[in-house]
C-alpha cells in the first residue's frame, strides 16, 4: 500500500538532480539541506523538518489503527535521519547525529502512545555485497 504521509521529502527546484549534480552546482543550498538546517526548505519543497513531522503524525496514528500487526515502512534516508532524531532525542536538529548507511534499515515500537526507535542504521544484511 503506498501511504501519501510517508511519500518522499519534496526537493523542489532540486529534484531529480543527483546528489553530485547538487552538491557541485548548488554547494550551499546541499549543505544547508543535508548537515546544517533542518527548517531549510529548497524552493518549491518542504523543509525537513516538515517531512519528519508528517511521518511522525503517521506513526502516531498508526497506533491507533494497527495494533498487533508487524509493519515495514520503506523510506529515504533524510527523511529517516528526521525522524530518528525526533525519536532519539526529541528535536529534529540532530538528525546529523542518525545519518544511515544506504539500504539499512531501523527497527521501531509502538508503545504506549510513544513510537520507540528499538535499532537503527542496521546494515549486516548488505556485509556479503561488494
Amino acid at each position: 500500500m503506498a501511504e501519501p504521509a510517508l511519500k518522499e521529502q519534496a526537493f523542489g527546484q532540486f529534484e531529480g538532480m543527483s546528489s553530485a549534480q547538487f552538491l557541485k552546482y548548488h554547494p550551499n543550498d546541499a549543505n544547508a539541506l543535508f548537515n546544517l538546517d533542518a527548517e531549510y526548505c529548497p524552493p518549491g519543497g518542504e523543509s525537513l523538518s516538515h517531512a519528519s513531522q508528517r511521518i511522525m503524525r503517521f506513526l502516531y496514528n498508526l497506533e491507533e489503527t494497527r495494533l498487533h500487526q508487524t509493519i515495514c515502512i520503506v523510506s529515504h534516508g533524510h527523511v529517516s535521519q528526521g525522524v530518528l532524531a525526533i525519536l532519539k532525542g526529541g528535536v529534529v536538529d540532530d538528525f546529523p547525529r542518525y545519518a544511515q548507511p544506504n539500504a539499512s534499515y531501523s527497527v521501531f515500537e509502538l508503545i504506549n502512545g510513544r513510537c520507540v526507535a528499538l535499532r537503527w542504521g542496521i546494515a549486516t544484511h548488505l556485509r556479503h555485497l561488494k
